[in-house]
């Protein structure tokens, strides 16, 4: 038996032994190295390394994402979600250099709430934070339009000093059903807004269309000229899911 062969081997030439409990298994079965499996012609992820990944995305959702009767609450908060994307990219990292095309896609569906924050690309194992603005960006209204694009389908409460404001035409229909009038013509494009304290209000006056919520705040940092604005939380509404 070629048990008998490999316990020979290392008795003659190496002058070692096999544990008593051991389990030989063939090389066609993969050789556990390094958090992969190593067979000859591809490598898979060990499936403790996978189990791992999953436990922390679990955590992780527990402190991000609130169910709530008819919206789910979605928390943006920069630091958590900057751990969470160099988490993601350290495993995908790992993940790339094996055949993960398939586990890359599994993880990402059951943990969905990854793409209300991340764009993922399984073909190039590529992540994309959302909720950052391209450095580009040196307007106002550009900020605006960028957090437009990337909620799209939410209506949007975009900070500006002391009040939220909205610079799109195709805002009309929203502010008319939660009362706003239309601000006259002016330079910086400003179409409606409300003050800042008074968002509470306005939220509920949203919750009874049932529309989703996008709340994008400002900061007193100015990288680029501009103050940095950033999103705060989302609320989904559950009928859309």
């Amino acid at each position: 038996m070629w048990e008998d062969k490999i316990e020979a081997f290392l008795d003659d030439k190496l002058q070692l032994e096999l544990r008593k409990s051991f389990n030989l298994q063939s090389v066609s079965n993969g050789i556990d190295f390094l958090g992969y499996i190593v067979r000859t012609d591809y490598l898979l992820v060990r499936r403790r390394v996978v189990n791992n990944l999953r436990v922390k995305l679990r955590e992780y959702k527990s402190l991000l994402v609130k169910e709530g009767r008819f919206y789910r609450r979605y928390l943006f908060d920069e630091e958590m979600l900057d751990r969470l994307a160099a988490l993601l990219s350290s495993y995908l990292g790992h993940f790339k250099m094996a055949n993960t095309y398939n586990l890359c896609k599994s993880v990402w569906e059951k943990h969905s709430y990854l793409g209300q924050y991340f764009d993922f690309d399984p073909e190039a194992c590529r992540l994309t934070r959302k909720y950052k603005y391209p450095a580009g960006i040196r307007r106002t209204c550009q900020q605006y339009f960028y957090y437009r694009w990337r909620f799209t389908g939410d209506v949007l409460l975009f900070q500006v000093g002391r009040f939220f404001e909205f610079y799109s035409e195709h805002d009309k229909e929203i502010a008319c059903n939660i009362g706003l009038a239309r601000i006259r013509k002016n330079r910086r494009g400003v179409k409606y807004g409300f003050p800042v304290h008074m968002i509470d209000t306005f939220i509920q006056r949203l919750f009874r269309h049932k529309t989703s919520i996008s709340v994008i705040l400002e900061s007193k940092q100015y990288p680029g000229g501009i103050k940095k604005r950033a999103p705060a939380y989302r609320y989904e509404w559950m009928r859309q899911l």
